[in-house]
Parts: structure tokens; C-alpha cells; sequence
């Protein structure tokens, strides 16, 4: 999916953007990763939990990785990289913690965690 605005409260206005980079089926111990170059992910039922007339809310099965970009680097943790600064981090978020506005169309990530590793 393309770049998007990022709408994050004061204490985080340093990120400019962001981008949903895929959303994964995790069932057990198989991982499969769902087409989002559409917005057709919206209405898989392998995902979806609830889809009503103004909202789209998924299972906890469904992890969504994005990447915010910031406005100027940021430090790194030095114990978890190899590099001094980043511009960017890729996030994680539960199924159950997310949910799509379709009033807004906007996908809304709740307590997101910083994946330290791109695997």
C-alpha cells in the first residue's frame, strides 16, 4: 500500500507517515501472508471478525506490520542494532488490537510493538 499520513497524538509528532506493509495469518504454527496491494484484505473472512456498516474489526489471528517514518533520525537502542540512527521502525500490531474506519477509511493500530527483527 502507498504512503500514507499518520495521525499520532503530541507526545509522538515526530512521525510523518507510514505504510502497511502486510498483514499475516498466523494459524498455529503456519504463517501465510494476505494480499494488501487492494483494500480487498477488508472483506477476507480468514481475517475478519466483525464487519459492520461503519467498521471492520479483525481476528487476533491477524498481525499487522507497518513501517512509520520519522521527520529527522532518531537514536537506536544500542543493545538491539547496528546502527547509530534510523528514520524508520517497523511495527506490529495484533488483529484484535486494530480495526478499520470505513467513515475515515483509515486502519487504526492500537499498542503496537517495535519489531526488532525484519524477518
Amino acid at each position: 500500500m502507498p504512503k500514507e499520513k499518520v495521525v499520532v497524538p503530541p507526545q509522538l509528532k515526530y512521525i510523518t507517515g507510514g505504510r502497511l506493509n502486510m498483514v499475516v495469518l498466523r494459524a498455529n504454527k503456519e504463517v501465510s501472508r494476505i494480499d494488501t496491494s487492494s483494500n480487498l484484505f477488508l472483506g477476507d473472512r480468514s481475517i475478519v471478525k466483525h464487519d459492520t456498516m461503519d467498521r471492520v474489526s479483525f481476528l487476533p489471528c491477524a498481525v499487522f506490520k507497518v513501517t512509520l517514518d520519522f521527520k529527522k533520525e532518531q537514536l537506536c537502542l544500542l543493545e538491539t542494532s547496528n546502527r547509530e540512527t534510523t528514520d524508520w521502525v517497523l511495527m506490529s500490531c495484533m488483529g484484535n488490537n486494530a480495526f478499520y474506519d470505513k467513515t475515515t477509511q483509515r486502519l487504526l493500530l492500537r499498542q503496537c510493538a517495535v519489531c526488532l527483527q525484519t524477518n
